[in-house]
């Protein structure tokens, strides 16, 4: 989240069809056995980081896209901008 140092998210998963609870369960475990349980410690701390900064940041987005987009709007090297 904005410091390209750490990545999480979450899993959120029900049986399908058909799966009983203990088949979902051992598929959860390989996926955990993959990918690592949980961030460490400086893992964590990168992420609250960004958590805290997220929403500002999302924020200004598109007013950043539109501002590059009306400044090569027009540039010879460019061949559309989409604003």
């Amino acid at each position: 989240m904005g410091h390209t140092d750490a990545v999480a998210g979450f899993l959120i998963a029900a049986p399908g069809p058909g799966e009983d609870r203990r088949a979902l369960w051992e598929r959860l475990r390989l996926h955990r056995r993959l990918t690592g349980p949980v961030p460490g410690p400086w893992g964590t701390h990168l992420l609250m980081l960004g958590i805290r900064t997220f929403h500002p940041r999302t924020r200004r987005i598109p007013t950043t896209a539109m501002t590059l987009a009306a400044h090569f709007d027009g540039h010879p090297l460019v061949s559309r901008a989409l604003r």
